[in-house]
């Protein structure tokens, strides 16, 4: 869990300095004080959220199968060059033990790092909360006067206004207190406290030190801006450089702080002109591209199947069990139904692929072996796929889609090479492992592969008796994307063309 916090946090830094950087090199100069203090504000709330936002890239695929009357069986294989079926096949492999892992290292640095930071945040805090409770206070309406003879320029923190006794008190001391009850007006402090949260979950980030520095800037330039409505620029100007002291408390906000030169040079800039507003609106493109870049995408392929020059090309699909016989019976699932709801998938896929389907039955009903291999052979089926469900109630664990054909005493390639499509099209579905025993010849034989004249596929998609298995069976997604990589690995076998 903290080395998922560690790469979100990534993320948000990586959508963070992009949008800061184009503060720095395009709004930064400008008099909207206003706007540049909630641009970046924004910021920093949006960088947590766009790692969040995903979009899809949705293509298009077409693919045909171009066939030749009364030459399937001769010349529609193709054969894959250079793939290796144990490289398609997903296999569960337990982690090798390690010793040291570099990413963990790493989140205990991050961790150890947000831990130091929190805590010069609360020594900050305590600090604050110290010097309130010391020193003499007035109150002026809601505001609190606070007078301090210790190390603290004039400064304010919230309601609170510092006032140090020991600088000079002249009769401008009313402007310097106009000024921090600005701050505490425009909730400056809220701001402040705001960067620092950034600053603990971005503590090695620099970026995020020089972002409360333009904040706090801001800050200041609209106060300045407000105080030039009531007095002289040049004797405004005059003051801040008269009562310029460091600020030793981070968290509040110093009615002249060193260095000085960027605010009174902003006193003195002209207006910036109205229309310049609409440069925002470039971090509309700015994050466009940063998506397109970087941003969450999830690639979505239609295939669309198309039968050409062979309308009549037929395809069984056998839904295992029925009626009085439910299969295999495990987690409140039977085999019969499930089979059903996977043969029909199947079939409206083919069919809509051009394919002449039939299904050896429709319904829960009771269907013989012999009978099926008879709906198959009577319609001269170019292929046939029986569709059936595993369980091992010895062994939970037992899991993945197993294929297997004719017996070695009825064995042909043809039903070989489909099985062999079939499985590598199904080894795209990432949800369940497709087992090592691959086309699996039984010793026994099954009785209606054995039978049926057409190149002939028996699948078992899965055990319904293991908890992941089953999770995905149930899946109405899991289902099309099953019945369609079935369909394409059928298509395949026959010779495609995209």
């Amino acid at each position: 869990m903290v080395t998922t916090l560690l790469y979100y946090i990534i993320q948000v830094c990586a959508w963070f300095i992009p949008l800061y950087l184009l503060f720095l090199f395009v709004f930064k100069n400008y008099t909207f004080h206003y706007w540049n203090r909630w641009y970046l504000l924004l910021i920093g709330i949006v960088s947590f959220i766009l790692p969040f936002v995903h979009y899809k890239i949705i293509d298009n695929k077409t693919v045909y199968a171009q066939l030749q009357q009364n030459q399937i069986l001769q010349t529609r294989f193709i054969e894959t060059e250079n793939i290796a079926i144990n490289d398609m096949l997903q296999t569960v492999v337990p982690p090798m033990p390690q010793h040291f892992s570099w990413l963990y290292f790493i989140a205990i640095i991050y961790l150890i790092g947000v831990g130091v930071t929190s805590a010069k945040l609360l020594y900050s805090l305590l600090n604050i909360k110290r010097l309130i409770e010391k020193a003499k206070k007035s109150w002026k309406t809601n505001i609190a006067m606070v007078f301090t003879t210790d190390a603290v320029p004039h400064s304010s923190f919230f309601n609170y206004i510092f006032i140090n006794k020991k600088a000079k008190m002249d009769a401008e001391l009313d402007k310097i207190i106009y000024h921090e009850m600005q701050h505490n007006e425009k909730l400056h402090s809220v701001d402040v406290l705001y960067c620092e949260i950034l600053k603990i979950l971005m503590w090695f980030n620099p970026f995020v030190y020089w972002y409360k520095k333009s904040l706090q800037e801001i800050h200041e330039f609209e106060v300045d801006a407000e105080m030039t409505k009531l007095y002289n620029k040049e004797s405004y100007a005059q003051l801040l450089l008269k009562v310029a002291s460091l600020n030793i408390n981070k968290l509040i906000n110093t009615f002249s702080s060193t260095p000085l030169k960027t605010r009174i040079m902003m006193l003195f800039n002209p207006k910036t002109y109205p229309m310049k507003k609409l440069a925002f609106l470039l971090v509309v493109p700015v994050i466009g591209f940063l998506l397109m870049a970087y941003g969450n995408v999830k690639h979505k392929t239609i295939t669309t199947i198309k039968v050409k020059n062979n309308p009549a090309l037929t395809l069984v699909i056998d839904a295992g069990h029925g009626g009085a016989d439910p299969g295999a019976v495990a987690n409140n699932l039977n085999e019969s139904n499930l089979s059903l709801a996977y043969a029909n998938e199947i079939a409206t896929i083919a069919k809509e692929a051009g394919y002449r389907v039939i299904l050896t039955r429709n319904s829960d009903s009771a269907v013989m072996l012999k009978r099926r291999a008879e709906i198959a052979n009577e319609a001269q089926a170019n292929a046939f796929i029986s569709i059936h469900f595993n369980s091992n109630a010895n062994n939970k664990t037992a899991n993945g889609i197993d294929a297997y054909v004719r017996d070695k005493t009825k064995l042909d390639s043809t039903s070989d090479k489909m099985a062999h499509q079939i499985l590598l099209q199904l080894a795209n579905q990432k949800q369940i492992a497709i087992n090592s025993t691959y086309a699996q010849k039984r010793k026994s034989g099954i009785y209606i592969i054995n039978n049926v004249i057409a190149p002939s596929v028996l699948l078992e998609l899965g055990y319904i008796s293991n908890d992941n298995d089953v999770k995905q069976i149930v899946n109405e997604a899991f289902r099309k994307n099953v019945a369609n990589q079935i369909v394409l690995g059928i298509n395949n076998y026959f010779g495609n063309k995209n």
